[in-house]
């Protein structure tokens, strides 16, 4: 009987939650976006999602729960358009990113904006301290396996940061 520890009864519903999270943030004291070669942006899009992800998702281990990080712009374009990127602000970073938690509810999940409000203040709270008190930026530097990319971050500073509708 390979099905005899089944966690579910067969008759209840499971069902998913699944809350985005729109942030933003900027560094400013950083070179010209432009500096970089299409590859060197892609590895700096590529070292933002996954610090921005180590960060959000940290507390977020349930088992039966995803969570990933889309980085959606840098410098106001999408970094998966094929032609090169051109800063619009020179001498700063501006990152535009979504967190997608998807939650497995196999209890009451009657309340589930209730819940999508407590993981989204979690997740804003746990990013907005980590950027202010410099670790986000530390840890995408120690990401980062770009020279040149770690030369363009080495000066930044945090700049500002918002987080879900409108800031």
């Amino acid at each position: 009987f390979l099905f005899s520890h089944c966690l579910f009864p067969l008759n209840q519903v499971i069902a998913t939650v699944t809350v985005t999270i729109p942030g933003e943030f900027s560094f400013n004291d950083t070179a010209g976006l432009s500096t970089l070669n299409t590859t060197q942006v892609k590895e700096l899009a590529d070292s933002l999602g996954s610090t921005i992800e180590s960060i959000a998702c940290e507390n977020v281990t349930n088992s039966e729960t995803s969570c990933n990080v889309n980085v959606n712009s840098i410098n106001s374009e999408t970094f998966f358009q094929r032609r090169r990127l051109i800063s619009r602000r020179l001498e700063a970073l501006f990152v535009e990113y979504d967190v997608i938690v998807k939650l497995l509810c196999n209890t009451d999940c009657s309340d589930t904006q209730s819940i999508a409000t407590n993981i989204t203040s979690e997740i804003q709270g746990t990013i907005e301290t980590s950027f202010i008190d410099g670790s986000l930026l530390s840890t995408l530097k120690n990401d980062t396996d770009d020279s040149v990319v770690l030369a363009y971050l080495v000066p930044a500073k945090p700049e500002s940061i918002t987080g879900g509708e409108g800031g």
